[in-house]
């Protein structure tokens, strides 16, 4: 794809269903890179939270796993002087320093005094193996590693001058289709990231409590960091964090702490349900339960909202390379169109490339929160991003109204003898089924056919369903070909990244279904 190439008949119709995008889309103006820009936002990130360090000094900012509090003019002063610290060991500007801690204040201090500094962050995931860690380590090349041996760097309170194009972050994917990548985030990127949110959100920018979100999932990834953390305080609200992502912790984490927000995938917002009901109805502080990264059932819309009428429910889309949201269902439209990820956020724009007599193309996005590219690798970036959009890797449709449906992975796609077959299609027929609590559909190799169906179900507790109940089921639903041919039960929950998405080459190197 170039810069020259006209638009595709399904971008003319994505362009036209802006009509019925609900977010504000003012003050947005077409920068010289082509990409919609905030006209009056911070062009840093570091500028951003310097403002609201001093505007909201005495307010809380974050509320660590240790119930630690620090206000802004703490988590300002505390990151400064580990900026200093940096800058006394030699870090310069455009140095990487990797910190190898879970989610806690310490993180955070490192990860703010590291952007005060100019130089890159790059945390690690803390449930990565040994290689993987070295993998990050020997590509990053960073100038310090801060983990639990080290003292937190300390010195002179220091905040290094920085430019909107300075790369910030580097964000290392979850590797489910391959080799994790380096994402390349620069200041303007997490500059955006608040904007994006008080407009989705619709928050109320006055004195008073704007935002107490629940940081459950890992800050080394976007769906931690970038969709939660930095919003929530370039936003001047409260982050509260919690290493766990267990529904009675949660619950407990977001009483002590009047939480109003949260993001977890719908495997969890399963679990409140089933496990949880009364402290869900009792937990009045909370205004918002966000859910994205896997299909979400109609029957756990339903019970949500009589469990928890009070609350507001959203689909996030979103990904590494597009730093933080990049698509939004909001809650009038979540029972109605359960199965859609909504519309582009403000700033973001979508189009589909290469697209069939369906309608179903691959989802191209582009905006201000979208990456630079990949850490060191030129090829795999100008594959990603080339000619200013970014591809999601994802098959996708839109309605005549502008709301996005994703339909499958572009490598998950399954060909049964010819006949193209949608995974997500057929997790949501089996999520409809009153038993099921989780689905993963992924390929089966067959000699004959090339391709067939296979799904693992985990059956909602103290239920039981038999095979041939969920195929009968699918195929009132699906074309018989796409009915699942290979289908298992599991009684533990299905395995996932730590953004929150089902591990499916795992599952089939343990079915022994390839991968």
């Amino acid at each position: 794809m170039t810069q020259e190439q006209g638009p595709t008949r399904m971008q003319m119709a994505c362009d036209a269903g802006t009509r019925d995008n609900p977010f504000d889309q003012s003050g947005l103006l077409r920068g010289s890179d082509g990409l919609l820009h905030y006209a009056d936002g911070p062009d840093t990130f570091v500028e951003g939270l310097e403002l609201v360090a001093r505007d909201r000094s005495d307010v809380v900012a974050l509320i660590d796993a240790d119930d630690r509090t620090f206000s802004y003019a703490e988590l300002w002063e505390q990151s400064a002087r580990v900026a200093g610290g940096l800058v006394a060991a030699g870090v310069r500007p455009g140095d990487r320093v990797a910190v190898d801690l879970p989610n806690s204040a310490e993180l955070v201090l490192v990860m703010l005094g590291t952007l005060l500094a100019g130089a890159v962050t790059v945390p690690i995931d803390q449930r990565a193996d040994e290689a993987t860690r070295r993998a990050v380590l020997g590509d990053t090349d960073p100038a310090v590693v801060v983990d639990h041996s080290t003292a937190l760097p300390s010195g002179r309170p220091t905040s290094v001058d920085v430019a909107s194009g300075d790369l910030a972050q580097l964000l290392y994917t979850s590797g489910t289709t391959g080799e994790p990548k380096g994402v390349m985030a620069d200041q303007n990127n997490l500059a955006s990231l608040g904007e994006i949110t008080r407009r989705v959100l619709a928050l109320e920018m006055d004195d008073g409590p704007r935002v107490n979100y629940l940081v459950a999932m890992p800050l080394c990834h976007a769906a931690g960091c970038n969709a939660q953390l930095l919003p929530t305080l370039a936003l001047g609200g409260t982050a509260v964090l919690t290493c766990s992502t267990s529904a009675p912790d949660v619950v407990a984490v977001a009483r002590r702490h009047g939480s109003d927000t949260m993001l977890a995938v719908p495997a969890v917002y399963q679990l409140l349900v089933e496990r949880e009901p009364a402290a869900l109805q009792e937990l009045t502080s909370l205004k918002r339960m966000i859910y994205g990264a896997a299909p979400v059932s109609e029957s756990l819309i339903k019970a949500l909202r009589e469990l928890a009428p009070h609350v507001q429910l959203g689909n996030a889309f979103g990904m590494t390379e597009i730093s933080n949201m990049a698509l939004f269902l909001p809650d009038p439209l979540t029972l109605s169109h359960h199965d859609s990820v909504g519309f582009p956020v403000p700033g973001v724009e979508v189009t589909l490339h290469n697209v069939d007599d369906r309608g179903h193309g691959e989802l191209f996005l582009r905006g201000p929160n979208m990456a630079r590219g990949y850490w060191r690798k030129p090829e795999l970036t100008a594959e990603a991003f080339g000619g200013g959009w970014v591809r999601s890797g994802d098959i996708a449709e839109v309605d005549e109204h502008g709301l996005v449906y994703v339909r499958d992975r572009t490598k998950d796609v399954i060909n049964r003898g010819g006949e193209k077959i949608y995974t997500l299609q057929v997790e949501n027929a089996l999520l409809s089924h009153p038993a099921v609590a989780e689905a993963a559909v992924v390929p089966v190799p067959d000699e004959v056919m090339g391709e067939k169906v296979g799904a693992i179900v985990v059956p909602h507790e103290g239920m039981m369903v038999s095979g041939s109940a969920l195929t009968d089921h699918v195929a009132m639903l699906l074309p018989r070909f796409a009915v699942p041919e290979r289908l298992v039960t599991r009684d533990t929950v299905l395995p996932r990244g730590g953004s929150g998405k089902i591990l499916k080459a795992q599952l089939r190197r343990e079915l022994g279904w390839g991968g």
